[in-house]
């Protein structure tokens, strides 16, 4: 495998993949059924009244942070690489007079003051962030996140670290990675509930390759 231009990775989505992946999926992610959004506010619904605050790291063009904060009450902040992600995020927001607010970034960097939020919800985005960056985003991730709140993850299932590269550009990777471990093997955040599914079906998939999951954790402490 060619070596890694770890940092040129996260720039290439600041300026030109970001808004490409939007393009080439802006008309799928508005049809989309949800149906890990559905897991996550079922798993979460109970503690309702606790969540009031709602950050979405890869939030695209905002339609799943739109949900949660609909279903739970809350005020959803999102974050995204692509520019023209956040531009829809924001028109849509302004058009259903929601409690959303998106600004353009990284998981690595979250301009959001610490403990500010009872739930942090990874959409779909870890298998991106490069090794050299993994640990900044599951920091900032923490730093934000409210002792007593809880932390989402979709992405890949594999178990395991396998690299890819990413058909889409040239010298860019992917990491499929265990990412809930990276939390649950700190002793401070427990597993609350996972579900895994696949891009083929809604039930797991024997095909490492094509498993997905979302996870949900419970922060125990500071």
């Amino acid at each position: 495998m060619a070596s890694i231009d770890q940092e040129s990775q996260s720039d290439t989505f600041l300026s030109t993949e970001g808004d490409a992946w939007f393009y080439r999926n802006e008309n799928q992610l508005s049809k989309d059924r949800q149906l890990d959004i559905d897991f996550l506010s079922k798993t979460l619904i109970s503690r309702k009244s606790e969540i009031r605050n709602i950050l979405e790291i890869g939030c695209a063009g905002g339609h799943k942070l739109a949900a949660l904060a609909h279903i739970f009450g809350a005020t959803g902040y999102g974050i995204d690489p692509s520019k023209a992600a956040i531009q829809s995020a924001r028109k849509s927001a302004k058009l259903s007079d929601s409690k959303l607010n998106f600004v353009t970034g990284l998981a690595t960097d979250l301009p959001y003051p610490d403990a500010k939020f009872d739930l942090v919800f990874f959409g779909f985005c870890l298998y991106l962030v490069p090794p050299k960056e993994i640990f900044k985003a599951v920091m900032e991730a923490d730093r934000v996140l409210k002792s007593g709140g809880y932390l989402a993850i979709v992405d890949f299932d594999y178990g395991q670290l396998k690299v890819n590269p990413y058909k889409h550009a040239d010298g860019v990777y992917s990491f499929k990675n265990n990412y809930s471990q990276f939390f649950t093997s700190s002793g401070y955040f427990h597993l609350v509930s996972k579900w895994s599914f696949s891009h083929l079906g809604n039930s797991f998939e024997t095909d490492k390759d094509e498993r997905l999951a979302i996870e949900v954790l419970f922060k125990e402490f500071n």
